[in-house]
């Protein structure tokens, strides 16, 4: 009997979909924690480029999840990083070469973009804008760390 990879994958994403509405809940909690959304958008373009849509899905599963855990606007990140990707993206990489700075300019520029298309968003709406304060530096050190470590 021969094992399938199709069921396999589906399973670990079952679990990591699972473990992050953990997480987001836990960093909710601990502010300490970063919600890991500049890493999203590092496999969001990742995926993009490689055509892998079951990631896309997922990874689209987790910013909802992001997104009610923190209160935004729903599926506004959604938008923003396929703004950012068609947009943003391809002057990066026409700019920058080396795979370790254009990390940390997707991190910096996923929060911090975020933040100014929220801004944008509220203003336009007449909605509440979020408030930014040092955690965010914070998250954008620590996610820089994890994902230069991978």
């Amino acid at each position: 009997m021969q094992r399938n990879s199709a069921y396999q994958t589906l399973i670990l994403g079952f679990a990591l979909f699972v473990a992050y509405i953990g997480y987001v809940s836990l960093s909710s909690i601990y502010l300490i924690l970063p919600p890991l959304f500049g890493l999203l958008f590092i496999h969001f373009i990742r995926a993009f480029d490689r055509g892998r849509f079951d990631v896309l899905l997922l990874i689209a599963l987790m910013l909802i999840i992001f997104e009610l855990e923190k209160g935004y606007l729903l599926i506004s990140s959604l938008i923003f990083f396929g703004l950012m990707y068609h947009i943003a993206v391809p002057r990066y990489r026409q700019f920058f070469n080396c795979l370790w700075c254009l990390d940390l300019i997707y991190i910096a520029s996923a929060y911090i973009g975020y933040w100014l298309f929220l801004m944008l968003i509220g203003n336009v709406f007449w909605m509440q804008t979020p408030a930014i304060d040092w955690h965010v530096l914070l998250y954008i050190l620590l996610e820089f760390i994890l994902v230069s470590s991978i």
